[in-house]
Protein backbone atom coordinates (compact mmCIF):
# COMPACT_ATOMS: atom_id res chain seq x y z
CA UNK A 1 0.00 0.00 0.00
CA UNK A 2 2.20 2.78 -1.26
CA UNK A 3 1.29 6.13 -0.39
CA UNK A 4 1.30 7.40 -3.84
CA UNK A 5 -1.63 5.01 -5.10
CA UNK A 6 -5.67 4.73 -5.07
CA UNK A 7 -5.77 2.28 -2.59
CA UNK A 8 -3.87 3.93 -0.07
CA UNK A 9 -5.51 7.78 -0.94
CA UNK A 10 -8.78 5.49 -0.08
CA UNK A 11 -7.95 3.64 3.06
CA UNK A 12 -6.51 6.99 4.41
CA UNK A 13 -9.66 8.77 4.03
CA UNK A 14 -11.64 5.71 5.26
CA UNK A 15 -9.24 5.88 8.48
CA UNK A 16 -9.50 9.70 8.18
CA UNK A 17 -13.59 10.04 8.36
CA UNK A 18 -14.01 7.19 11.20
CA UNK A 19 -11.07 8.40 13.44
CA UNK A 20 -13.04 12.43 13.31
CA UNK A 21 -15.97 11.36 13.67
CA UNK A 22 -15.18 8.88 17.13
CA UNK A 23 -15.60 11.13 19.85
CA UNK A 24 -13.91 9.10 22.69
CA UNK A 25 -9.88 10.09 22.67
CA UNK A 26 -9.40 6.64 23.45
CA UNK A 27 -11.13 4.93 20.79
CA UNK A 28 -9.27 7.19 18.45
CA UNK A 29 -5.99 5.87 18.93
CA UNK A 30 -7.67 2.63 19.28
CA UNK A 31 -8.12 3.05 15.63
CA UNK A 32 -5.20 4.40 15.35
CA UNK A 33 -3.71 1.10 16.17
CA UNK A 34 -5.95 -1.12 13.61
CA UNK A 35 -5.52 0.77 11.12
CA UNK A 36 -1.42 0.84 11.46
CA UNK A 37 -1.48 -2.90 11.88
CA UNK A 38 -3.70 -3.42 8.11
CA UNK A 39 -1.36 -1.32 6.56
CA UNK A 40 1.92 -3.30 7.85
CA UNK A 41 -0.49 -6.61 6.82
CA UNK A 42 -1.10 -5.29 3.39
CA UNK A 43 2.55 -5.62 2.80
CA UNK A 44 3.09 -9.14 4.25
CA UNK A 45 1.19 -11.14 6.86
CA UNK A 46 3.79 -13.17 7.86
CA UNK A 47 6.31 -10.21 8.65
CA UNK A 48 3.10 -8.54 10.14
CA UNK A 49 3.28 -11.19 12.29
CA UNK A 50 7.16 -11.12 12.75
CA UNK A 51 6.97 -7.11 13.50
CA UNK A 52 3.78 -8.02 16.31
CA UNK A 53 6.45 -10.43 18.01
CA UNK A 54 9.44 -8.14 18.02
CA UNK A 55 7.40 -5.65 19.51
CA UNK A 56 6.36 -7.95 22.24
CA UNK A 57 9.67 -9.04 22.93
CA UNK A 58 11.15 -5.67 22.88
CA UNK A 59 8.09 -4.22 25.47
CA UNK A 60 8.99 -7.01 27.38
CA UNK A 61 12.90 -5.93 27.48
CA UNK A 62 11.32 -2.62 28.70
CA UNK A 63 9.84 -3.52 31.40
CA UNK A 64 12.63 -5.96 32.44
CA UNK A 65 15.22 -2.87 31.87
CA UNK A 66 13.37 -1.21 34.71
CA UNK A 67 12.52 -3.85 37.06
CA UNK A 68 15.93 -4.67 37.26
CA UNK A 69 17.47 -1.49 36.58
CA UNK A 70 20.02 -2.46 34.74
CA UNK A 71 22.90 -1.64 32.40
CA UNK A 72 23.39 -5.14 31.29
CA UNK A 73 19.38 -5.66 30.04
CA UNK A 74 19.86 -2.63 28.27
CA UNK A 75 22.58 -3.49 26.42
CA UNK A 76 20.95 -7.44 26.07
CA UNK A 77 17.63 -5.11 24.50
CA UNK A 78 19.77 -3.58 22.21
CA UNK A 79 22.02 -6.89 20.75
CA UNK A 80 18.58 -8.06 20.77
CA UNK A 81 17.41 -5.73 18.06
CA UNK A 82 21.16 -5.65 16.18
CA UNK A 83 20.71 -9.51 15.80
CA UNK A 84 17.54 -9.12 14.27
CA UNK A 85 18.21 -6.56 12.11
CA UNK A 86 21.94 -7.96 11.23
CA UNK A 87 20.46 -11.77 10.39
CA UNK A 88 17.63 -10.71 7.81
CA UNK A 89 19.55 -7.76 6.62
CA UNK A 90 22.98 -8.92 6.03
CA UNK A 91 22.56 -12.94 5.87
CA UNK A 92 24.18 -12.86 2.69
CA UNK A 93 26.35 -10.31 3.22
CA UNK A 94 28.19 -12.54 6.18
CA UNK A 95 28.12 -15.73 3.45
CA UNK A 96 25.37 -16.99 6.15
CA UNK A 97 23.74 -19.26 3.01
CA UNK A 98 26.37 -21.29 3.37
CA UNK A 99 25.59 -22.23 6.74
CA UNK A 100 21.73 -22.17 6.31
CA UNK A 101 20.00 -23.59 3.33
CA UNK A 102 17.19 -21.31 3.22
CA UNK A 103 16.58 -18.13 1.78
CA UNK A 104 16.17 -14.53 3.65
CA UNK A 105 13.67 -11.91 2.41
CA UNK A 106 13.83 -8.42 4.49
CA UNK A 107 11.24 -7.19 6.66
CA UNK A 108 9.56 -4.15 5.40
CA UNK A 109 10.76 -0.94 7.48
CA UNK A 110 12.93 -3.41 9.88
CA UNK A 111 15.85 -0.74 9.59
CA UNK A 112 13.99 2.02 10.56
CA UNK A 113 11.75 0.06 13.44
CA UNK A 114 15.22 -0.94 14.87
CA UNK A 115 17.04 2.20 15.23
CA UNK A 116 13.60 2.99 16.62
CA UNK A 117 13.41 0.61 19.42
CA UNK A 118 17.31 1.02 20.12
CA UNK A 119 16.74 5.00 20.95
CA UNK A 120 13.10 4.10 22.96
CA UNK A 121 15.21 1.73 25.01
CA UNK A 122 18.38 3.95 25.43
CA UNK A 123 16.23 7.34 26.41
CA UNK A 124 13.92 5.05 28.22
CA UNK A 125 17.03 4.15 30.65
CA UNK A 126 18.67 7.37 30.51
CA UNK A 127 15.52 9.42 31.50
CA UNK A 128 13.92 6.53 34.01
CA UNK A 129 10.54 6.70 32.11
CA UNK A 130 8.52 3.82 33.17
CA UNK A 131 5.37 5.11 32.32
CA UNK A 132 4.56 3.73 29.12
CA UNK A 133 2.11 1.54 28.55
CA UNK A 134 1.62 -1.00 26.48
CA UNK A 135 -0.98 0.66 24.11
CA UNK A 136 1.36 3.43 24.32
CA UNK A 137 4.50 1.53 23.21
CA UNK A 138 2.51 -0.48 20.44
CA UNK A 139 1.12 3.08 18.68
CA UNK A 140 4.25 4.85 18.67
CA UNK A 141 6.39 2.04 17.10
CA UNK A 142 3.61 1.10 14.72
CA UNK A 143 1.80 4.52 13.37
CA UNK A 144 1.53 4.01 9.78
CA UNK A 145 2.41 7.14 7.98
CA UNK A 146 6.08 6.50 9.31
CA UNK A 147 6.38 2.93 10.15
CA UNK A 148 7.98 2.03 6.53
CA UNK A 149 10.76 4.86 6.14
CA UNK A 150 10.48 7.23 8.83
CA UNK A 151 11.11 9.71 10.00
CA UNK A 152 12.86 8.01 12.71
CA UNK A 153 10.72 8.56 15.52
CA UNK A 154 12.04 9.23 19.15
CA UNK A 155 10.39 9.35 22.38
CA UNK A 156 10.06 12.56 22.91
CA UNK A 157 9.12 13.01 19.21
CA UNK A 158 5.96 11.58 19.35
CA UNK A 159 4.63 9.09 22.44
CA UNK A 160 4.14 11.90 25.05
CA UNK A 161 1.30 13.46 22.00
CA UNK A 162 -0.76 9.82 22.54
CA UNK A 163 -0.99 11.14 26.16
CA UNK A 164 -3.07 14.41 25.14
CA UNK A 165 -6.67 14.74 23.65
CA UNK A 166 -7.07 15.12 19.84
CA UNK A 167 -8.66 17.71 18.57
CA UNK A 168 -9.35 18.79 14.82
CA UNK A 169 -6.89 22.36 14.33
CA UNK A 170 -7.03 24.47 11.21
CA UNK A 171 -3.19 25.08 11.13
CA UNK A 172 -2.92 21.25 11.41
CA UNK A 173 -5.37 20.67 8.68
CA UNK A 174 -3.68 23.12 6.06
CA UNK A 175 -0.06 21.97 6.92
CA UNK A 176 -1.23 18.29 6.46
CA UNK A 177 -3.02 19.08 3.24
CA UNK A 178 0.75 21.15 2.15
CA UNK A 179 3.00 18.38 3.06
CA UNK A 180 1.20 15.67 1.51
CA UNK A 181 0.83 18.13 -1.76
CA UNK A 182 4.78 18.95 -1.98
CA UNK A 183 5.11 15.24 -1.28
CA UNK A 184 3.40 13.55 -3.69
CA UNK A 185 4.49 16.36 -6.67
CA UNK A 186 8.16 15.32 -5.77
CA UNK A 187 7.20 11.40 -6.05
CA UNK A 188 5.15 10.76 -9.04
CA UNK A 189 5.86 14.35 -11.21
CA UNK A 190 9.34 14.82 -10.39
CA UNK A 191 11.31 11.81 -8.75
CA UNK A 192 9.39 9.29 -11.43
CA UNK A 193 10.27 10.89 -14.20
CA UNK A 194 13.81 11.73 -13.52
CA UNK A 195 14.42 8.34 -12.86
CA UNK A 196 13.06 7.45 -16.68
CA UNK A 197 15.80 9.46 -17.93
CA UNK A 198 18.76 8.34 -16.06
CA UNK A 199 18.01 4.57 -15.27
CA UNK A 200 18.51 3.60 -18.59
CA UNK A 201 22.30 5.11 -18.00
CA UNK A 202 23.07 3.46 -14.65
CA UNK A 203 21.76 -0.22 -16.20
CA UNK A 204 24.27 0.02 -18.95
CA UNK A 205 26.72 2.98 -18.75
CA UNK A 206 28.92 1.53 -21.33
CA UNK A 207 26.58 2.54 -24.33
CA UNK A 208 26.35 6.20 -22.94
CA UNK A 209 28.55 9.58 -23.43
CA UNK A 210 30.09 11.49 -20.85
CA UNK A 211 27.30 13.54 -21.16
CA UNK A 212 24.80 11.21 -19.85
CA UNK A 213 27.05 9.90 -17.20
CA UNK A 214 27.69 13.55 -15.83
CA UNK A 215 23.99 14.29 -15.28
CA UNK A 216 22.89 10.67 -14.49
CA UNK A 217 24.62 11.67 -11.37
CA UNK A 218 23.06 14.58 -11.07
CA UNK A 219 19.74 13.13 -11.76
CA UNK A 220 20.16 10.61 -9.40
CA UNK A 221 20.90 12.80 -6.40
CA UNK A 222 17.63 15.11 -7.42
CA UNK A 223 16.09 11.92 -8.08
CA UNK A 224 16.75 10.73 -4.56
CA UNK A 225 16.12 13.21 -2.51
CA UNK A 226 12.92 13.78 -4.35
CA UNK A 227 11.95 10.18 -3.83
CA UNK A 228 12.87 9.85 0.02
CA UNK A 229 11.72 13.88 1.11
CA UNK A 230 8.68 13.61 -0.87
CA UNK A 231 7.54 9.80 1.03
CA UNK A 232 8.51 12.18 4.52
CA UNK A 233 6.40 14.77 3.41
CA UNK A 234 3.26 12.68 3.01
CA UNK A 235 4.30 10.88 6.38
CA UNK A 236 4.81 14.23 8.54
CA UNK A 237 1.34 15.80 6.41
CA UNK A 238 -0.61 12.29 7.34
CA UNK A 239 0.11 12.90 10.65
CA UNK A 240 -0.47 16.83 10.47
CA UNK A 241 -4.22 15.36 9.61
CA UNK A 242 -4.58 12.90 12.22
CA UNK A 243 -3.75 15.85 14.51
CA UNK A 244 0.23 14.63 15.24
CA UNK A 245 3.28 16.45 14.70
CA UNK A 246 6.74 14.39 13.52
CA UNK A 247 9.41 15.79 12.97
CA UNK A 248 10.99 17.26 9.26
CA UNK A 249 13.68 15.14 7.67
CA UNK A 250 14.64 17.33 5.01
CA UNK A 251 15.30 21.07 4.94
CA UNK A 252 16.47 22.39 1.58
CA UNK A 253 19.74 20.40 1.68
CA UNK A 254 21.33 21.09 -1.89
CA UNK A 255 21.74 24.48 -0.04
CA UNK A 256 24.02 23.67 2.38
CA UNK A 257 27.15 25.69 2.65
CA UNK A 258 29.49 22.60 3.70
CA UNK A 259 29.04 19.04 4.35
CA UNK A 260 28.46 19.03 8.06
CA UNK A 261 25.65 21.66 7.13
CA UNK A 262 24.23 19.06 4.59
CA UNK A 263 23.71 16.30 7.24
CA UNK A 264 22.07 18.74 9.70
CA UNK A 265 19.70 18.81 6.67
CA UNK A 266 19.60 15.28 4.96
CA UNK A 267 17.47 12.55 6.23
CA UNK A 268 17.78 14.75 9.96
CA UNK A 269 16.67 12.36 12.16
CA UNK A 270 18.79 9.44 11.11
CA UNK A 271 21.74 11.77 11.48
CA UNK A 272 20.30 12.88 14.63
CA UNK A 273 20.01 8.99 15.55
CA UNK A 274 23.98 8.48 14.69
CA UNK A 275 25.45 11.26 16.05
CA UNK A 276 22.99 10.92 19.76
CA UNK A 277 23.66 7.21 19.55
CA UNK A 278 26.81 6.13 17.49
CA UNK A 279 29.03 9.33 17.76
CA UNK A 280 28.43 10.19 21.19
CA UNK A 281 28.64 6.53 22.07
CA UNK A 282 32.21 6.05 20.59
CA UNK A 283 33.40 9.33 22.87
CA UNK A 284 32.41 11.96 20.05
CA UNK A 285 34.39 14.90 20.37
CA UNK A 286 35.28 14.46 23.89
CA UNK A 287 38.57 13.21 23.48
CA UNK A 288 41.80 13.87 21.41
CA UNK A 289 41.61 14.66 17.28
CA UNK A 290 42.76 11.77 16.47
CA UNK A 291 39.96 9.59 18.24
CA UNK A 292 37.38 12.41 17.08
CA UNK A 293 38.10 12.00 13.66
CA UNK A 294 37.83 7.98 14.03
CA UNK A 295 34.66 8.50 15.66
CA UNK A 296 32.87 10.24 13.16
CA UNK A 297 34.73 7.84 10.19
CA UNK A 298 33.09 4.91 12.09
CA UNK A 299 30.03 6.44 12.64
CA UNK A 300 29.73 7.59 9.13
CA UNK A 301 30.77 3.91 8.13
CA UNK A 302 28.32 2.30 10.18
CA UNK A 303 25.72 4.44 8.78
CA UNK A 304 26.27 3.73 5.19
CA UNK A 305 26.37 0.20 6.35
CA UNK A 306 23.11 0.57 7.69
CA UNK A 307 21.35 1.49 4.59
CA UNK A 308 22.49 -1.51 2.73
CA UNK A 309 24.13 -4.95 3.04
CA UNK A 310 27.09 -4.17 0.09
CA UNK A 311 30.23 -2.67 0.18
CA UNK A 312 29.23 -0.05 -1.90
CA UNK A 313 27.07 1.33 0.58
CA UNK A 314 30.25 1.15 3.21
CA UNK A 315 32.59 2.95 0.76
CA UNK A 316 29.81 6.17 0.41
CA UNK A 317 29.95 6.27 4.65
CA UNK A 318 33.26 5.96 4.47
CA UNK A 319 33.70 8.35 1.92
CA UNK A 320 31.08 11.03 4.00
CA UNK A 321 33.20 10.37 7.00
CA UNK A 322 36.51 11.66 4.92
CA UNK A 323 35.27 14.53 3.56
CA UNK A 324 33.39 15.93 6.84
CA UNK A 325 36.68 15.35 8.46
CA UNK A 326 38.54 17.36 5.77
CA UNK A 327 36.59 20.10 6.30
CA UNK A 328 37.46 20.44 10.18
CA UNK A 329 40.66 21.46 9.11
CA UNK A 330 40.87 23.08 5.32
CA UNK A 331 37.26 25.30 6.31
CA UNK A 332 38.78 26.48 9.71
CA UNK A 333 39.85 30.33 7.88
CA UNK A 334 36.66 30.44 5.35
CA UNK A 335 34.66 33.72 6.10
CA UNK A 336 30.89 32.05 5.20
CA UNK A 337 29.44 35.50 6.03
CA UNK A 338 30.40 36.77 2.73
CA UNK A 339 27.74 36.10 -0.11
CA UNK A 340 29.78 35.23 -3.06
CA UNK A 341 32.18 32.36 -0.85
CA UNK A 342 28.45 31.42 0.53
CA UNK A 343 27.39 30.69 -3.01
CA UNK A 344 31.03 29.30 -4.02
CA UNK A 345 31.10 26.28 -1.13
CA UNK A 346 27.47 25.97 -1.45
CA UNK A 347 28.26 24.80 -5.44
CA UNK A 348 31.25 22.84 -4.08
CA UNK A 349 29.44 21.22 -1.33
CA UNK A 350 26.30 20.09 -3.91
CA UNK A 351 29.43 18.67 -6.13
CA UNK A 352 30.55 16.60 -3.26
CA UNK A 353 27.54 15.33 -2.42
CA UNK A 354 26.61 14.68 -5.79
CA UNK A 355 30.01 12.72 -6.93
CA UNK A 356 29.50 10.65 -3.68
CA UNK A 357 26.26 9.34 -4.77
CA UNK A 358 28.16 7.04 -7.17
CA UNK A 359 28.98 4.42 -4.47
CA UNK A 360 25.00 4.78 -3.38
CA UNK A 361 24.02 4.12 -6.98
CA UNK A 362 26.09 2.00 -8.65
CA UNK A 363 25.48 -2.08 -8.32
CA UNK A 364 28.39 -3.14 -10.00
CA UNK A 365 31.64 -1.80 -7.90
CA UNK A 366 34.18 -3.15 -11.23
CA UNK A 367 32.47 -0.54 -13.22
CA UNK A 368 33.47 2.30 -11.02
CA UNK A 369 36.78 3.42 -13.08
CA UNK A 370 34.58 3.82 -16.16
CA UNK A 371 32.39 6.16 -14.04
CA UNK A 372 35.26 8.08 -12.91
CA UNK A 373 36.66 8.36 -16.55
CA UNK A 374 33.14 9.30 -18.70
CA UNK A 375 32.58 11.92 -15.49
CA UNK A 376 35.67 13.80 -15.36
CA UNK A 377 36.60 13.24 -19.31
CA UNK A 378 34.76 13.83 -22.88
CA UNK A 379 34.39 10.78 -24.27
CA UNK A 380 31.65 9.13 -26.62
CA UNK A 381 29.02 6.53 -26.73
CA UNK A 382 26.46 4.87 -28.83
CA UNK A 383 23.26 6.94 -26.56
CA UNK A 384 23.27 9.99 -24.65
CA UNK A 385 19.75 11.33 -22.89
CA UNK A 386 17.07 13.99 -22.97
CA UNK A 387 18.99 16.62 -21.69
CA UNK A 388 16.38 19.38 -21.94
CA UNK A 389 13.53 17.15 -20.15
CA UNK A 390 15.96 16.19 -17.47
CA UNK A 391 16.49 20.06 -17.00
CA UNK A 392 13.15 20.89 -16.65
CA UNK A 393 12.56 18.34 -13.82
CA UNK A 394 15.73 19.49 -12.14
CA UNK A 395 14.51 23.25 -12.18
CA UNK A 396 11.04 22.52 -10.57
CA UNK A 397 12.46 20.20 -8.12
CA UNK A 398 15.00 23.25 -7.29
CA UNK A 399 11.94 25.63 -7.12
CA UNK A 400 9.92 23.05 -4.78
CA UNK A 401 13.12 22.15 -2.75
CA UNK A 402 12.90 26.02 -1.63
CA UNK A 403 9.63 25.66 0.22
CA UNK A 404 11.34 23.72 2.40
CA UNK A 405 12.92 26.74 3.88
CA UNK A 406 9.60 28.35 4.59
CA UNK A 407 8.74 29.91 7.68
CA UNK A 408 5.06 28.09 7.77
CA UNK A 409 4.03 29.76 11.48
CA UNK A 410 3.40 33.02 9.20
CA UNK A 411 0.83 30.66 6.85
CA UNK A 412 -0.59 27.93 8.71
CA UNK A 413 -3.56 30.01 9.81
CA UNK A 414 -4.29 31.66 6.47
CA UNK A 415 -7.54 31.04 4.76
CA UNK A 416 -5.64 32.20 1.75
CA UNK A 417 -3.00 29.44 1.61
CA UNK A 418 -5.86 26.73 1.70
CA UNK A 419 -6.91 28.51 -1.13
CA UNK A 420 -3.57 28.05 -2.96
CA UNK A 421 -3.34 24.97 -1.39
CA UNK A 422 -6.21 23.27 -3.46
CA UNK A 423 -5.28 25.20 -6.31
CA UNK A 424 -2.47 23.06 -6.29
CA UNK A 425 -4.31 19.91 -5.97
CA UNK A 426 -6.60 20.67 -8.59
CA UNK A 427 -3.26 21.03 -10.81
CA UNK A 428 -1.62 17.93 -9.85
CA UNK A 429 -4.67 15.94 -10.81
CA UNK A 430 -4.38 17.49 -14.20
CA UNK A 431 -0.90 17.03 -14.01
CA UNK A 432 -0.65 13.66 -13.02
CA UNK A 433 -2.71 12.23 -15.70
CA UNK A 434 -0.24 14.36 -18.83
CA UNK A 435 3.39 13.21 -17.38
CA UNK A 436 3.12 11.23 -14.18
CA UNK A 437 6.22 8.84 -14.25
CA UNK A 438 4.26 5.86 -13.61
CA UNK A 439 3.91 4.08 -10.24
CA UNK A 440 7.57 3.32 -8.63
CA UNK A 441 8.36 1.92 -5.62
CA UNK A 442 9.83 4.14 -2.79
CA UNK A 443 14.00 4.45 -2.97
CA UNK A 444 14.03 3.82 0.94
CA UNK A 445 11.66 1.13 1.16
CA UNK A 446 15.10 -1.47 -0.06
CA UNK A 447 16.60 -0.25 3.30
Amino acid sequence: MQFTTTIYFLFFLLVYIIYWSINSNDRKKYLLLIASLIFYGSWSLLFLFHFIFILLINYLLFRVIFLKNSLFYLKFAILINILNLGFFKYFYFFKLDSIFSYNVVLPLAISFYTFQFISFHVDCYRYKDQNIKLFEFLLFFTFFPQLIAGPILRTKDFIYQLRNIVTPKFNYIILGMFFVLTGITKKILIADNIAKIIDPVWLNPTLYDSNAIFFAFHGFGWQIYSDFSGYSDIAIGSAYLLGYKIPRNFLAPFFSVTFQDLWKRWHITLSNWLGDYIYKSLGGNRISNFATNRNLFLTFVLGGFWHGASWNYIIWGGFCGVILILEKYFYKKINFDIKIIKIIFIIITYFIFIFSLLFFRIENLELTPLYFYKFFYLQSGEQSIDLSTLFTYLFFCAIIQSLELINFSVYENSKLFLIIIIFGYLLLFVLSGVIAGGSKEFIYFQF
